[in-house]
Protein backbone atom coordinates (compact mmCIF):
# COMPACT_ATOMS: atom_id res chain seq x y z
CA UNK A 1 0.00 0.00 0.00
CA UNK A 2 2.42 2.35 0.99
CA UNK A 3 4.82 1.57 -2.11
CA UNK A 4 1.65 2.46 -4.20
CA UNK A 5 0.73 5.57 -2.29
CA UNK A 6 4.88 6.53 -3.19
CA UNK A 7 5.58 6.44 0.56
CA UNK A 8 9.12 6.03 0.61
CA UNK A 9 8.91 4.59 4.46
CA UNK A 10 7.95 1.37 2.68
CA UNK A 11 11.83 1.52 1.68
CA UNK A 12 12.69 1.16 5.27
CA UNK A 13 10.07 -0.94 5.95
CA UNK A 14 11.48 -3.43 2.94
CA UNK A 15 14.90 -3.65 4.36
CA UNK A 16 13.80 -4.57 7.84
CA UNK A 17 11.87 -8.00 6.02
CA UNK A 18 14.75 -8.32 4.40
CA UNK A 19 17.40 -8.55 7.25
CA UNK A 20 14.30 -11.41 9.47
CA UNK A 21 14.39 -13.12 6.26
CA UNK A 22 18.22 -13.76 6.35
CA UNK A 23 18.72 -13.92 10.05
CA UNK A 24 15.53 -16.64 9.74
CA UNK A 25 17.40 -18.82 6.99
CA UNK A 26 20.93 -18.75 9.10
CA UNK A 27 19.19 -19.48 12.92
CA UNK A 28 17.16 -21.79 11.66
CA UNK A 29 18.19 -25.86 12.16
CA UNK A 30 18.65 -27.84 9.10
CA UNK A 31 15.40 -29.88 10.15
CA UNK A 32 12.89 -26.44 9.65
CA UNK A 33 13.14 -26.26 13.59
CA UNK A 34 13.71 -22.37 15.12
CA UNK A 35 16.32 -23.32 18.43
CA UNK A 36 14.48 -22.23 21.79
CA UNK A 37 17.00 -19.37 22.20
CA UNK A 38 15.59 -16.94 25.03
CA UNK A 39 12.27 -16.97 25.37
CA UNK A 40 11.73 -18.91 21.97
CA UNK A 41 10.78 -22.56 22.05
CA UNK A 42 11.19 -25.70 19.15
CA UNK A 43 8.48 -24.29 16.69
CA UNK A 44 8.81 -25.18 12.89
CA UNK A 45 9.19 -22.27 10.33
CA UNK A 46 6.24 -21.22 8.63
CA UNK A 47 7.91 -21.69 4.90
CA UNK A 48 4.62 -20.41 3.54
CA UNK A 49 6.02 -16.65 3.99
CA UNK A 50 8.75 -17.69 1.27
CA UNK A 51 6.11 -16.03 -1.25
CA UNK A 52 6.39 -12.49 0.44
CA UNK A 53 8.24 -10.24 -1.92
CA UNK A 54 12.17 -10.02 0.03
CA UNK A 55 15.87 -9.50 -1.27
CA UNK A 56 16.60 -13.82 0.06
CA UNK A 57 13.31 -15.17 -1.52
CA UNK A 58 15.43 -17.56 -3.51
CA UNK A 59 17.51 -18.77 -0.39
CA UNK A 60 14.32 -19.21 1.24
CA UNK A 61 13.29 -21.86 -0.82
CA UNK A 62 16.49 -23.65 -1.15
CA UNK A 63 16.43 -23.66 2.75
CA UNK A 64 12.60 -25.09 2.62
CA UNK A 65 12.85 -27.95 -0.18
CA UNK A 66 16.30 -28.83 1.36
CA UNK A 67 18.23 -27.99 -1.98
CA UNK A 68 15.88 -28.99 -4.53
CA UNK A 69 14.78 -25.71 -5.64
CA UNK A 70 16.20 -21.88 -5.38
CA UNK A 71 19.95 -21.35 -4.42
CA UNK A 72 22.28 -21.22 -1.24
CA UNK A 73 23.88 -17.71 0.44
CA UNK A 74 27.50 -17.85 -0.63
CA UNK A 75 28.44 -18.12 2.78
CA UNK A 76 27.65 -21.00 5.01
CA UNK A 77 28.49 -18.75 8.20
CA UNK A 78 27.38 -15.64 9.32
CA UNK A 79 27.96 -13.11 11.73
CA UNK A 80 25.26 -10.70 13.18
CA UNK A 81 27.53 -8.34 15.27
CA UNK A 82 24.56 -5.79 15.95
CA UNK A 83 22.62 -8.38 17.39
CA UNK A 84 25.07 -10.79 19.11
CA UNK A 85 24.68 -14.13 17.45
CA UNK A 86 26.91 -16.17 15.34
CA UNK A 87 26.10 -19.15 13.33
CA UNK A 88 29.02 -21.78 12.16
CA UNK A 89 27.87 -24.60 10.00
CA UNK A 90 29.21 -26.55 7.38
CA UNK A 91 26.55 -26.99 4.43
CA UNK A 92 23.26 -25.52 4.17
CA UNK A 93 21.37 -29.01 3.49
CA UNK A 94 20.01 -31.19 5.66
CA UNK A 95 21.64 -34.89 6.40
CA UNK A 96 23.38 -36.35 8.96
CA UNK A 97 26.22 -34.67 8.65
CA UNK A 98 24.61 -31.09 8.99
CA UNK A 99 26.18 -29.00 11.46
CA UNK A 100 25.25 -25.92 13.36
CA UNK A 101 26.76 -24.18 15.69
CA UNK A 102 24.95 -20.52 17.39
CA UNK A 103 26.73 -18.04 19.80
CA UNK A 104 24.67 -15.82 21.57
CA UNK A 105 25.85 -12.56 23.38
CA UNK A 106 23.47 -10.41 23.10
CA UNK A 107 22.18 -8.01 25.79
CA UNK A 108 20.14 -5.26 24.27
CA UNK A 109 16.94 -5.02 26.73
CA UNK A 110 15.95 -6.58 29.94
CA UNK A 111 12.84 -7.96 28.09
CA UNK A 112 12.76 -11.56 27.61
CA UNK A 113 16.54 -11.43 28.76
CA UNK A 114 17.90 -14.96 30.35
CA UNK A 115 21.36 -14.87 31.61
CA UNK A 116 22.57 -16.64 28.55
CA UNK A 117 25.76 -14.84 26.96
CA UNK A 118 28.15 -16.30 25.18
CA UNK A 119 25.96 -19.63 25.80
CA UNK A 120 26.41 -22.22 22.46
CA UNK A 121 23.96 -24.46 20.90
CA UNK A 122 24.96 -27.41 19.13
CA UNK A 123 22.98 -29.06 16.42
CA UNK A 124 24.57 -32.33 14.63
CA UNK A 125 23.18 -36.04 13.66
CA UNK A 126 19.80 -35.02 12.74
CA UNK A 127 19.24 -33.26 15.90
CA UNK A 128 20.09 -30.58 18.82
CA UNK A 129 22.64 -31.59 20.80
CA UNK A 130 23.89 -28.90 23.05
CA UNK A 131 20.40 -26.99 24.17
CA UNK A 132 18.88 -23.70 25.92
CA UNK A 133 16.66 -24.09 28.62
CA UNK A 134 13.29 -22.51 26.62
CA UNK A 135 10.75 -20.25 28.39
CA UNK A 136 8.01 -22.46 30.20
CA UNK A 137 5.97 -19.67 30.72
CA UNK A 138 5.38 -15.70 31.64
CA UNK A 139 5.30 -16.05 35.02
CA UNK A 140 8.03 -14.67 36.71
CA UNK A 141 7.65 -16.17 40.34
CA UNK A 142 7.62 -19.90 39.33
CA UNK A 143 10.48 -21.72 40.37
CA UNK A 144 10.51 -23.46 36.66
CA UNK A 145 10.48 -19.97 35.04
CA UNK A 146 13.66 -18.94 37.13
CA UNK A 147 15.45 -22.03 36.51
CA UNK A 148 15.00 -21.57 32.66
CA UNK A 149 16.02 -18.30 32.30
CA UNK A 150 18.91 -18.69 34.99
CA UNK A 151 22.45 -19.32 34.20
CA UNK A 152 22.07 -23.00 34.99
CA UNK A 153 20.06 -23.31 31.85
CA UNK A 154 22.35 -22.41 29.57
CA UNK A 155 25.93 -23.18 28.29
CA UNK A 156 28.32 -20.86 28.98
CA UNK A 157 29.65 -20.16 32.71
CA UNK A 158 28.51 -19.69 36.39
CA UNK A 159 30.36 -18.05 38.79
CA UNK A 160 30.00 -18.18 42.06
CA UNK A 161 26.54 -19.87 42.45
CA UNK A 162 25.32 -16.69 41.16
CA UNK A 163 23.55 -14.73 38.05
CA UNK A 164 25.14 -12.39 35.59
CA UNK A 165 23.74 -9.00 36.53
CA UNK A 166 21.14 -7.97 34.12
CA UNK A 167 20.35 -4.84 35.35
CA UNK A 168 19.77 -1.82 32.98
CA UNK A 169 23.00 -0.37 33.91
CA UNK A 170 25.15 -3.58 32.05
CA UNK A 171 23.01 -3.23 28.93
CA UNK A 172 25.31 -3.68 25.61
CA UNK A 173 28.33 -4.76 28.52
CA UNK A 174 28.06 -8.22 26.12
CA UNK A 175 28.82 -9.05 22.48
CA UNK A 176 31.05 -10.73 19.82
CA UNK A 177 33.80 -8.86 19.39
CA UNK A 178 35.56 -10.87 16.36
CA UNK A 179 35.48 -13.54 14.06
CA UNK A 180 36.82 -14.86 10.90
CA UNK A 181 34.68 -17.31 8.91
CA UNK A 182 37.06 -19.49 6.26
CA UNK A 183 36.20 -23.00 4.61
CA UNK A 184 38.55 -25.00 6.74
CA UNK A 185 37.95 -22.75 10.09
CA UNK A 186 35.18 -20.83 11.84
CA UNK A 187 36.35 -18.31 14.84
CA UNK A 188 34.22 -16.39 16.60
CA UNK A 189 35.27 -14.01 19.75
CA UNK A 190 32.80 -13.16 22.41
CA UNK A 191 33.23 -10.92 26.06
CA UNK A 192 30.68 -10.72 28.44
CA UNK A 193 31.47 -8.15 31.49
CA UNK A 194 28.07 -9.18 33.00
CA UNK A 195 29.46 -9.96 36.38
CA UNK A 196 31.06 -7.42 38.91
CA UNK A 197 34.39 -7.39 38.41
CA UNK A 198 34.93 -10.32 36.01
CA UNK A 199 35.39 -10.49 32.37
CA UNK A 200 34.72 -13.50 30.02
CA UNK A 201 36.21 -13.72 27.12
CA UNK A 202 35.20 -17.03 24.93
CA UNK A 203 36.36 -18.30 21.78
CA UNK A 204 34.60 -20.80 19.35
CA UNK A 205 36.71 -22.35 16.91
CA UNK A 206 34.88 -24.60 14.51
CA UNK A 207 37.56 -27.10 12.79
CA UNK A 208 35.31 -28.29 9.98
CA UNK A 209 34.15 -30.56 9.98
CA UNK A 210 33.69 -32.17 12.93
CA UNK A 211 35.41 -30.75 15.82
CA UNK A 212 34.71 -27.73 18.03
CA UNK A 213 36.97 -25.74 20.47
CA UNK A 214 35.70 -23.60 23.27
CA UNK A 215 37.85 -21.41 25.02
CA UNK A 216 37.09 -19.85 27.91
CA UNK A 217 39.16 -17.15 30.29
CA UNK A 218 37.70 -16.03 33.11
CA UNK A 219 39.57 -12.68 34.87
CA UNK A 220 38.06 -12.18 38.37
CA UNK A 221 39.66 -10.44 41.38
CA UNK A 222 39.73 -13.06 43.82
CA UNK A 223 39.42 -16.44 44.00
CA UNK A 224 36.18 -17.46 42.29
CA UNK A 225 34.27 -20.71 41.94
CA UNK A 226 33.33 -21.01 37.96
CA UNK A 227 31.09 -23.45 36.51
CA UNK A 228 30.91 -24.48 32.81
CA UNK A 229 27.85 -25.90 31.81
CA UNK A 230 26.41 -27.35 28.70
CA UNK A 231 23.16 -28.60 28.67
CA UNK A 232 21.93 -32.25 26.77
CA UNK A 233 19.25 -32.25 24.61
CA UNK A 234 16.49 -34.53 26.54
CA UNK A 235 16.09 -37.11 24.22
CA UNK A 236 19.83 -37.97 24.47
CA UNK A 237 21.66 -40.40 27.27
CA UNK A 238 24.66 -39.45 28.64
CA UNK A 239 27.81 -41.35 30.55
CA UNK A 240 30.58 -39.73 31.68
CA UNK A 241 34.22 -41.63 32.43
CA UNK A 242 37.47 -40.64 32.96
CA UNK A 243 36.08 -36.84 33.25
CA UNK A 244 35.06 -37.62 29.04
CA UNK A 245 31.13 -37.22 28.61
CA UNK A 246 29.94 -39.30 25.86
CA UNK A 247 26.72 -38.17 24.26
CA UNK A 248 25.49 -41.39 22.68
CA UNK A 249 23.79 -40.11 19.69
CA UNK A 250 23.87 -42.07 16.28
CA UNK A 251 27.37 -41.30 16.18
CA UNK A 252 28.89 -40.88 19.76
CA UNK A 253 29.93 -37.08 20.49
CA UNK A 254 32.73 -36.71 22.79
CA UNK A 255 33.15 -33.80 25.36
CA UNK A 256 37.00 -33.36 26.69
CA UNK A 257 38.75 -30.82 28.52
CA UNK A 258 41.84 -30.47 27.72
CA UNK A 259 43.46 -28.44 30.56
CA UNK A 260 42.60 -30.08 34.23
CA UNK A 261 44.49 -30.43 36.99
CA UNK A 262 44.28 -32.41 40.37
CA UNK A 263 41.71 -29.53 42.11
CA UNK A 264 39.10 -29.29 38.73
CA UNK A 265 36.01 -31.30 39.33
CA UNK A 266 33.54 -32.99 36.24
CA UNK A 267 29.99 -33.73 37.14
CA UNK A 268 27.08 -35.30 35.37
CA UNK A 269 23.31 -34.19 36.84
CA UNK A 270 20.12 -35.23 35.10
CA UNK A 271 16.84 -33.73 36.90
CA UNK A 272 17.92 -32.67 40.32
CA UNK A 273 15.64 -31.24 42.80
CA UNK A 274 17.33 -29.08 45.17
CA UNK A 275 19.23 -27.01 44.31
CA UNK A 276 17.17 -27.31 40.76
CA UNK A 277 19.67 -28.47 37.71
CA UNK A 278 19.71 -30.27 34.69
CA UNK A 279 16.16 -29.49 32.85
CA UNK A 280 14.53 -28.07 30.27
CA UNK A 281 11.48 -26.46 28.58
CA UNK A 282 10.94 -27.85 25.03
CA UNK A 283 7.85 -26.21 24.79
CA UNK A 284 5.31 -24.24 27.11
CA UNK A 285 4.47 -25.59 30.63
CA UNK A 286 6.40 -28.38 30.09
CA UNK A 287 9.61 -28.94 31.60
CA UNK A 288 11.57 -32.08 31.71
CA UNK A 289 15.09 -33.68 32.60
CA UNK A 290 18.49 -33.65 30.74
CA UNK A 291 21.70 -34.49 31.61
CA UNK A 292 23.81 -31.03 32.20
CA UNK A 293 27.61 -31.50 32.34
CA UNK A 294 29.21 -29.17 34.63
CA UNK A 295 33.38 -28.25 35.10
CA UNK A 296 34.14 -26.65 38.21
CA UNK A 297 36.94 -24.77 38.94
CA UNK A 298 38.67 -22.23 41.54
CA UNK A 299 41.11 -19.01 41.09
CA UNK A 300 41.24 -15.60 40.16
CA UNK A 301 42.48 -16.19 36.45
CA UNK A 302 40.79 -19.05 35.29
CA UNK A 303 41.10 -21.25 32.14
CA UNK A 304 39.64 -23.66 30.00
CA UNK A 305 39.33 -25.34 26.64
CA UNK A 306 36.47 -27.74 26.09
CA UNK A 307 37.24 -30.19 22.37
CA UNK A 308 33.95 -31.31 21.20
CA UNK A 309 34.19 -33.93 18.88
CA UNK A 310 31.71 -35.08 16.68
CA UNK A 311 33.78 -37.37 14.42
CA UNK A 312 37.04 -39.29 14.47
CA UNK A 313 39.55 -36.67 14.18
CA UNK A 314 41.15 -35.27 17.89
CA UNK A 315 42.72 -32.35 18.35
CA UNK A 316 46.76 -33.06 19.61
CA UNK A 317 49.61 -31.72 21.53
CA UNK A 318 47.39 -28.66 23.22
CA UNK A 319 49.48 -26.24 24.84
CA UNK A 320 48.27 -22.82 26.32
CA UNK A 321 51.47 -21.24 27.62
CA UNK A 322 50.76 -18.00 28.41
CA UNK A 323 49.51 -16.10 25.75
CA UNK A 324 49.91 -18.27 23.08
CA UNK A 325 48.04 -21.78 22.06
CA UNK A 326 49.14 -24.26 20.30
CA UNK A 327 47.69 -27.69 18.74
CA UNK A 328 47.29 -29.81 16.10
CA UNK A 329 44.22 -30.69 13.91
CA UNK A 330 44.37 -33.11 10.59
CA UNK A 331 47.98 -33.10 10.62
CA UNK A 332 48.27 -29.34 10.99
CA UNK A 333 49.74 -27.10 13.31
CA UNK A 334 47.58 -24.20 15.02
CA UNK A 335 48.68 -21.07 16.87
CA UNK A 336 46.15 -18.37 18.46
CA UNK A 337 48.56 -15.40 20.15
CA UNK A 338 46.44 -13.63 22.42
CA UNK A 339 47.36 -10.05 22.71
CA UNK A 340 46.40 -7.11 25.03
CA UNK A 341 43.85 -5.91 22.53
CA UNK A 342 43.85 -8.46 19.63
CA UNK A 343 43.50 -11.98 18.71
CA UNK A 344 45.57 -13.49 16.20
CA UNK A 345 45.37 -16.93 14.19
CA UNK A 346 47.90 -19.21 12.31
CA UNK A 347 47.44 -22.30 10.76
CA UNK A 348 51.36 -23.66 9.47
CA UNK A 349 52.32 -20.44 9.97
CA UNK A 350 50.03 -18.32 7.65
CA UNK A 351 47.52 -15.83 9.25
CA UNK A 352 44.01 -16.02 9.30
CA UNK A 353 42.92 -12.65 9.63
CA UNK A 354 40.65 -12.30 12.57
CA UNK A 355 38.03 -8.84 12.44
CA UNK A 356 37.87 -6.92 14.97
CA UNK A 357 34.60 -5.12 15.92
CA UNK A 358 35.01 -2.01 17.79
CA UNK A 359 32.71 -2.19 21.08
CA UNK A 360 32.91 0.61 23.09
CA UNK A 361 30.56 -0.33 25.66
CA UNK A 362 32.57 -3.42 25.86
CA UNK A 363 35.85 -2.31 25.85
CA UNK A 364 35.12 0.51 28.94
CA UNK A 365 33.81 -2.43 31.13
CA UNK A 366 36.75 -4.41 30.63
CA UNK A 367 38.99 -1.05 31.65
CA UNK A 368 36.39 -0.74 34.89
CA UNK A 369 36.84 -4.71 35.64
CA UNK A 370 40.69 -4.20 35.78
CA UNK A 371 40.04 -1.35 37.74
CA UNK A 372 38.10 -3.19 39.95
CA UNK A 373 41.11 -5.76 40.36
CA UNK A 374 43.47 -3.10 41.29
CA UNK A 375 40.76 -1.32 43.66
CA UNK A 376 40.68 -4.68 45.08
CA UNK A 377 44.36 -5.44 45.86
CA UNK A 378 44.65 -2.05 47.70
CA UNK A 379 41.40 -2.60 49.65
CA UNK A 380 43.05 -5.84 50.74
CA UNK A 381 46.74 -4.50 51.19
CA UNK A 382 44.83 -1.99 53.40
CA UNK A 383 43.56 -4.64 55.35
CA UNK A 384 46.33 -6.43 55.99
CA UNK A 385 48.45 -3.43 57.03
CA UNK A 386 45.86 -2.14 59.38
CA UNK A 387 45.54 -6.25 60.73
CA UNK A 388 49.77 -5.84 61.30
CA UNK A 389 49.36 -2.33 63.03
CA UNK A 390 46.60 -3.69 65.30
CA UNK A 391 49.32 -6.76 66.45
CA UNK A 392 51.84 -4.65 66.68
CA UNK A 393 49.85 -2.57 69.31
CA UNK A 394 48.64 -5.12 70.90
CA UNK A 395 52.68 -6.01 71.88
CA UNK A 396 54.01 -2.11 72.05
CA UNK A 397 51.02 0.34 72.59
CA UNK A 398 49.61 2.80 69.94
CA UNK A 399 52.08 3.97 67.73
CA UNK A 400 51.49 6.45 64.33
CA UNK A 401 53.15 5.76 61.07
CA UNK A 402 53.39 9.44 59.20
CA UNK A 403 55.43 8.45 56.14
CA UNK A 404 57.08 5.78 54.92
CA UNK A 405 59.46 5.94 52.33
CA UNK A 406 61.63 3.22 50.15
CA UNK A 407 65.10 3.30 48.99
Amino acid sequence: YMRLQEDNLHIKIQEVIDKQIRFLCYMVHPTGELPPIGDGEYKKLDFNHSEMENKYKEQYRYIKSNGLGGKPFKEVSCIFPKGGYAVLRNKWTNSQESIQIILTSAFHTRVHKHHDDLSINLFAHGQPILIDGGKYNYNYTNLNRKYVVSGLAHNSVYIDNKNTDISRKNIGKSGIVGYSLNEEVDIVIGVSCLYTGITHTRIVIYLKEDSVLVIDKIEGYKNHKVTQIFNIAPQLECELQGGVATILSDRPIFIKQLLTDEQTEIKLIKGQEEPKVGWSSPKDQSIVPNYSLHTIKQGECIKYVTHINMGERLVEEFRWNDDKITFNYKQKEYLIIWGEKNIYCFIEGKEKKISILGNKKIEEAKKRNQQYLLNEKITNLKKENENLIYQIEQHTGKIEIQSLYSY
